[in-house]
């Protein structure tokens, strides 16, 4: 992962799974904010770009990073405006395959609007990405206020993994179901989560264990897998 700060707020790092001592779906990612100039406003841009796993780098004469790097940059360069309530931004990042825009994705990213650097492990996918991976990873909020992250694998209907509020960063295992689009989770103590799935984004609401506290809670599939 590579940061950088200058007019804006930028961020490159590299996703990749690692089976049987072999890589693969390797990803580059590239997020960035920067001012421009002409029309006065603050634009975010990004991309995702698939790289072909069987490649063979050390002969690019590059580091590793900029040898990745430099097949992804597409020749669009269109820049996306973003939206904000204060806290959040939410922009689109282009996704490229072999140098060549395929399409895009909608990406929040969280409590990044008055923050001086962007951090990776605060974007989340709203809309169009891929990430199908045996254990998910989501990040979001309960209340609006609580941030917290969640793993979960799906199988055959039946969920389990964990959550941990952010602050704390203790995991809290729980289980449950998934039926079409609704699901219900429930923590060892008795905490439940009750929502809908909606492409990459969930949403429903949070109860104590004691049944007398429940809070709405958004959560998106994290770009950091």
């Amino acid at each position: 992962m590579k940061e950088s700060s200058a007019s804006g707020k930028g961020v490159e790092f590299i996703t990749f799974d690692f089976n049987n001592e072999k890589v693969e779906g390797l990803k580059y990612f590239y997020l960035d904010s920067c001012i421009d100039v002409k029309n006065k406003r603050i634009v975010w841009n990004g991309e995702e770009c698939l790289v072909d796993d069987k490649k063979d780098f050390s002969k690019e004469g590059y580091t590793l990073f900029r040898a990745i790097a430099l097949p992804c940059m597409s020749k669009d360069d269109s820049r996306s405006y973003f939206s904000s309530d204060g806290k959040n931004v939410i922009f689109n990042i282009k996704k490229v395959n072999g140098g060549k825009y395929i399409g895009e994705m909608k990406v929040i990213a969280l409590d990044s609007a008055q923050s001086k650097y962007l951090n990776a492990m605060d974007v989340g996918c709203i809309d169009g990405c891929d990430i199908n991976n045996a254990i998910t990873y989501y990040i979001g909020k309960i209340r609006d206020n609580y941030r917290i992250s969640l793993a979960v694998s799906n199988e055959g209907g039946e969920v389990i993994g964990y959550y941990y509020y952010e602050k704390v960063s203790e995991k809290i295992n729980l289980k449950g179901v998934v039926s079409g689009n609704e699901f219900l989770l429930k923590t060892d103590s008795g905490e439940l989560f009750k929502g809908n799935v909606d492409k990459d984004k969930v949403t429903g609401v949070w109860s104590n264990s004691q049944g007398d506290r429940s809070y709405t809670f958004k959560l998106y599939k994290s770009i950091m897998q």
